[in-house]
């Protein structure tokens, strides 16, 4: 199976248990297998190289068993077992058992089948009727006519996914497209008209009708050169009616999701999900979308935003640490520090130290102290509170006056103590050379002043003397 190269961005997907990492997801689609049916030997290799150039169909093949009229290669009576069915060329010589062949479609779309029906098998004289013609077929003529008018244009609704790639459409004369006395369905929806006014393409269920040879008249053995112009993108069209009746999305065919649910076949096989089945769990969300494709109505949450529901996520804080060992597990936490080693990360414990004191009110909260002392009432706890006896906001151990509040730590002599609680010295402070050397200028003069009365003579020699 063919796979686009039109992708999505990366996808994280839970992949059979682990964590992966998958970037090949699809936008929905598969490549069709598609039986050609009422194909003579003009037109089945024009139509067969032509679709398989759009890219959207992986293999045409021819159904029924062959048979010879009138020189023309034919089909017999056929169950259609594939993808989606073109009805295509024949004329009431042909088609035998018309009624039986209709009434064979019929079963075929009951049972799910898709069917493009073009010209000449639109016309009540040619191809199946019954059941599927009066039932199914969104629009049909009365006779067919190999004649037109050469019209170019049309109108092409570029929203609707059957004009997918659909840029131009052509009709030549002699494609049948102008035939008169056109029925639609009464629950038919045309999509496009021709500027003839005639109907270009509706659908009704899983059945699509175009208006339109299925062949170019580049085909050989064309007498009258019947088809559609090559250079239009008539090819396409029939292409995206394949891929619609097969019930997909033809804006997103074969890029390898069969199931049309927005993952490639290949990634579904990874994860476990079915790829014929586009709600494997059946809850309602198709697997693209579905954050947890395996566990049914498991929610929208996605904690880490990573695209895998919290139900199913082994991962739910996306911090690369497993949900079964992760310390914080809804909690990024790459780190896995736990100071109180209690089992709880730091990241999302409410109890760092594990003192049984909620964080918010604790004192100390890196700091076990379930008495929450505080002494100096600074809203730290002692346990974690550098001793400071004046509340200065110097640590005692740094501070020059641990019992006086001083938080300038001024210290005029340097001499280590604080000017704050330093005791100031009396009566000699102010002599030359200090404290020391005023003392040692007033013990001098004591002893010179001893000296001096030594000297003098006693009152009593001074008085006789004086005789």
């Amino acid at each position: 199976m063919a796979v686009a190269s039109s992708i999505l961005p990366i996808r994280a997907l839970l992949v059979t248990g682990i964590l992966g990492m998958v970037s090949n997801v699809a936008i929905g689609g598969p490549c069709l297998d598609v039986a050609l049916d009422g194909a003579d030997a003009a037109t089945f290799p024009d139509v067969t190289s032509r679709l398989l150039a759009t890219e959207k169909v992986a293999s045409v093949r021819p159904l029924g068993i062959p048979f010879s009229i009138n020189g023309d290669y034919d089909t017999d009576v056929i169950l259609v077992v594939y993808d989606s069915s073109i009805t295509a060329q024949g004329n009431s010589s042909q088609w035998q058992q018309a009624n039986g062949y209709g009434n064979l479609y019929a079963d075929y779309v009951d049972a799910g089948g898709g069917i493009v029906a073009m010209q000449p098998g639109l016309a009540e004289d040619v191809g199946p009727t019954g059941r599927y013609k009066a039932d199914y077929l969104p629009f049909h003529n009365a006779s067919f006519c190999g004649y037109g008018t050469t019209t170019t244009g049309g109108a092409i609704p570029p929203e609707n996914s059957l004009f997918d790639q659909v840029f131009s459409l052509s009709n030549h004369e002699n494609n049948g497209a102008a035939c008169a006395d056109w029925t639609v369905h009464p629950d038919a929806t045309v999509h496009a008209w021709w500027p003839s006014e005639q109907p270009l393409i509706a659908t009704l269920g899983r059945v699509v009708s175009i208006n339109s040879l299925a062949r170019s008249f580049d085909a050989p053995n064309q007498v009258f050169a019947e088809g559609y112009p090559p250079d239009s993108d008539m090819a396409m069209l029939i292409a995206n009616a394949l891929v619609y009746a097969a019930g997909h999305d033809p804006r997103t065919a074969c890029n390898g999701d069969e199931d049309d649910d927005g993952l490639l076949d290949t990634d579904e096989d990874l994860i476990g999900t079915d790829w014929e089945n586009p709600d494997t769990d059946e809850d309602g969300e198709v697997d693209g979308a579905d954050l947890c494709p395996l566990i049914a109505d498991a929610g929208p949450e996605d904690t880490d935003s990573d695209g895998i529901g919290d139900a199913c996520d082994e991962d739910l804080d996306g911090d690369g640490v497993a949900n079964t060992i992760d310390l914080c597990p809804v909690d990024f936490d790459p780190a896995q520090s736990d100071l109180d080693s209690d089992g709880i990360g730091d990241v999302c414990d409410e109890d760092l130290d594990g003192d049984g004191i909620s964080d918010v009110v604790d004192n100390c909260h890196l700091v076990p102290n379930p008495e929450q002392t505080d002494s100096d009432n600074d809203g730290l706890g002692d346990a974690c509170d550098p001793i400071d006896t004046d509340n200065d906001g110097i640590p005692d151990t740094d501070d020059n006056c641990p019992d006086d509040a001083n938080s300038n730590q001024e210290d005029s002599d340097n001499n280590g103590t604080g000017d704050a609680c330093e005791e100031p010295t009396i009566g000699c402070t102010s002599l030359p050379g200090g404290p020391t050397g005023g003392l040692g200028v007033l013990v001098g003069l004591l002893a010179l002043r001893r000296r001096r009365r030594a000297n003098r003579p006693s009152r009593y020699i001074r008085s006789v003397r004086a005789l």
